[in-house]
């Protein structure tokens, strides 16, 4: 048993989603010339690409990471606020606004085409606008006076051999210009936020970075965390799992493997995170203030 769980956290799911994702875009092309469309799911309209991979999933199954927008572990008080950390073109951001409707979600994305997505997704749902703000900025560990170079993955196309593919995911990297770089924390206080209830973390490897930036919300106002983490994807941000556990550990959270429910520690980080494709952690406030799970 212990060999077959090895072997499964090797296998690489996210290529293998990658590559099923770009047949039934293939298939879907013979039915559908236009890969434009406007599109209604769960209440929500988007504007979709359906070449892109974020895109066709919202097409199909009318969500994108269910788990990740719909948190197993966490239910939104009305009035919570939301932090969406690597936002794209609103997937998670939309649906949480309809899940606070007195409350608010703080969308961030760098990438320019993204960002643009994002914000059409965002005024094409007027009942939802006043709900969300949503600022082009790179979010880590320091905040910056000048704008930045930065490199990302912000686009799933299912179409060609782009170069820049990753190998694993297959997202695109890209080279993005002259892009604020804010803190978590320094946001908080220049825009007077008065609690933070979750944070959602989606930034392929760099998560480790956002978290750093968040220090003082993280022990002001213990918020909920959901966070991608791979193996590889951390390698190549240079980041130690076991460090990044253990500052979440230490700051009073208790780490759950949203696949199975597994407490992660840093004694068995590294079993719990997949070496060739991601999961979800979520990280509970092991002390108030007390939200409803």
């Amino acid at each position: 048993m212990h060999h077959l769980k090895q072997l499964i956290y090797r296998i690489p799911l996210s290529r293998i989603r990658f590559g099923t994702a770009r047949f039934l875009y293939r298939l879907l092309r013979l039915f559908f010339k236009d890969e434009d469309r406007i599109i209604t799911r769960r209440g929500i309209v988007y504007h979709v690409d359906l070449s892109e991979g974020i895109d066709l999933s919202l097409f199909l199954f009318g969500t994108f990471q269910k788990n990740i927008s719909r948190p197993r572990y966490f239910v939104f008080p009305e009035q919570a606020i939301v932090m969406d950390v690597g936002a794209n073109i609103g997937a998670m951001t939309l649906p949480y606004a309809i899940q606070v409707p007195i409350g608010h979600v703080y969308a961030f994305e760098p990438d320019p085409l993204a960002y643009e997505k994002l914000v059409k997704n965002i005024s094409i749902n007027p009942q939802l606008c006043g709900r969300i703000t949503a600022d082009r900025v790179f979010v880590s560990d320091r905040t910056l006076d000048t704008p930045v170079e930065r490199d990302v993955y912000a686009s799933w196309k299912l179409t060609g051999r782009e170069a820049g593919r990753h190998r694993l995911h297959g997202g695109i990297r890209k080279t993005i210009f002259m892009v604020p770089q804010v803190t978590l924390d320094d946001y908080c206080r220049k825009n007077a936020i008065a609690h933070v209830d979750l944070i959602k973390i989606d930034t392929d490897g760099h998560e480790f970075f956002v978290l750093k930036g968040a220090t003082w919300i993280l022990k002001t106002f213990r918020p909920v965390i959901i966070f991608e983490a791979g193996l590889y994807a951390l390698a190549e941000n240079r980041v130690d799992l076991n460090e990044m556990v253990g500052f979440l550990c230490d700051l009073g959270y208790k780490l759950l493997n949203s696949r199975n429910g597994k407490h992660i520690k840093t004694f068995n980080c590294h079993k719990q995170i997949p070496i060739s494709h991601t999961t979800d952690i979520i990280a509970i406030p092991a002390n108030g203030p007390i939200r409803p799970y």
